[in-house]
């Protein structure tokens, strides 16, 4: 395939930053997958300025789709203020900061963002696989080594940006599918274009992968891309 004349498909992961999380997710023959590597942040570096750092990354001189899943959303939404794809596409993630749950808005008024759920997340415990929606052996051990791989520090950094995102509008051209199930961030918060039921929780890039990129092979072809 040549890579210069088909559409990129530039990945971003949520937490962990961990990309296995897309290896089940089929796409097109004629889109050229890439991934965008997440670096540890500065100190006190807003998530505006840090995925305008990411820009370097995306080869503006192709017509390209950008996938954000959990956190990775909301850092393609922040890539979008800069530069447009031709689709932007968000999975178990928010378009708007009035999507943001409850919990995560009341641990920042508590001054607890900091260390919960980080902590929670970070240490293995029955909780985990009921957040993340894994269940099979294969899910729970890519969950494991995920989270024991993560960085605390890019962990913490990520729950500090979440109560804070000013995002109020959505972005054009972009389309949501969200977990029935999920349980970290709650489909009641969202208004996806896309609901993943059977069980569907925060990881269904992974767990349902074949509904979710059904729905997004959908997208692109009532888009005139697939």
């Amino acid at each position: 395939m040549d890579t210069n004349q088909a559409f990129h498909v530039y990945l971003i992961s949520g937490l962990g930053a961990d990309y296995r999380i897309f290896s089940k997710l089929k796409l097109p023959p004629t889109f050229y997958r890439r991934y965008i590597d997440c670096v540890e942040p500065e100190k006190g570096e807003s998530l505006n300025n840090y995925a305008m750092g990411l820009l370097t990354q995306i080869d503006m001189k192709v017509p390209f789709i950008l996938i954000g899943a959990s956190f990775g959303g909301m850092l393609a939404v922040e890539i979008c203020k800069f530069i447009r794809p031709v689709k932007l596409i968000l999975i178990s993630s928010f378009a708007v900061r009035q999507q943001i749950p409850w919990y995560l808005r009341t641990l920042n008024q508590l001054g607890l963002i900091s260390f919960f759920p980080v902590l929670f997340i970070k240490q293995a415990n029955f909780i985990r696989p009921w957040l993340f929606g894994a269940s099979t052996p294969e899910e729970l051990l890519l969950l494991k080594q995920i989270l024991n791989a993560a960085d605390i520090r890019f962990l913490r950094w990520i729950f500090l940006q979440i109560p804070f995102w000013k995002q109020e509008v959505k972005i054009p051209n972009s389309v949501h599918i969200h977990g029935r199930n999920d349980h970290l961030f709650p489909v009641k918060s969202s208004d996806p274009d896309f609901i993943v039921n059977g069980g569907g929780g925060h990881l269904i890039v992974f767990t349902h992968a074949d509904e979710v990129s059904k729905d997004l092979q959908k997208v692109l072809s009532e888009a005139g891309l697939g």
